[in-house]
């Protein structure tokens, strides 16, 4: 089989443009992709979520810019990363937890026995097990936890009535003041993280937000109850 030789390209022809057919043909191919991939871009519908202005809400080019801006690849209708509802979510949380750390340093709080505190706040009486599947942490790390925060005098064990081996967890008065003081920290955070949205577009993030956590809890039900 006879071998392509292959020639080198230096900056002078480079610059003058004289190259060698078999990079002539390369560089007509890749201009090719280019001009398809463009085409691929102005033929997506237009999506008011990302318009810059209310002015350019309709606006293509500035659809198309705004998206290319963001580092987004909106190719066939996808929506870039930087606006999926799964990301958008995650790093939503990530941000409120990473401020939230922030505003309760001074209370003496770690940010696993503050979350410890608020968990007991909602569903106080709750088991070790249940606590620690909220939480999302090993039981026996929990445990450690717990030890720790009732010698502290936050929390303190009770045996279930029903059952003696099952211990429900229940906060002391000391945990009171504390949580009011959570309480109106979180409620400072979420104003400043909800500044600009209306009360009836906070309604609406409300009522999507509590429609996705029902259905994701039905999916994991009938996940479980296909299991058993």
């Amino acid at each position: 089989m006879r071998r392509e030789r292959c020639v080198p390209i230096d900056a002078a022809r480079l610059r003058t443009g004289r190259i060698g057919c078999a990079e002539h043909e390369k560089d007509q191919q890749n201009r090719s992709q280019r001009h398809l991939l463009l085409r691929q871009i102005q033929s997506v519908p237009l999506q008011p979520a990302f318009a810059l202005t209310a002015r350019q809400a309709y606006h293509k080019h500035a659809y198309i810019s705004h998206a290319a801006r963001r580092g987004g690849c909106v190719i066939a209708g996808k929506v870039p990363a930087d606006r999926s509802v799964g990301f958008l979510i995650t790093d939503v949380a990530h941000l409120l937890r990473r401020d939230f750390n922030r505003r309760t340093q001074t209370l003496g709080l770690s940010q696993s026995q503050w979350r410890v505190l608020v968990h007991l706040k909602r569903d106080e009486g709750c088991s070790q097990a249940a606590l620690a599947e909220r939480l999302e942490i090993q039981p026996i790390t929990l445990t450690r936890l717990l030890d720790r925060m009732q010698a502290a005098g936050w929390i303190e064990r009770r045996a279930d009535p029903r059952d003696r081996r099952v211990m429900r967890l229940h906060l002391t008065p000391q945990a009171e003041p504390v949580l009011a003081e959570i309480q109106q920290r979180a409620q400072s955070m979420l104003d400043e993280a909800l500044a600009g949205l209306s009360a009836e577009r906070r309604e609406a993030l409300v009522e999507a937000l509590c429609t996705m956590k029902i259905n994701l809890s039905g999916a994991r039900n009938a996940v479980a109850g296909g299991a058993g």
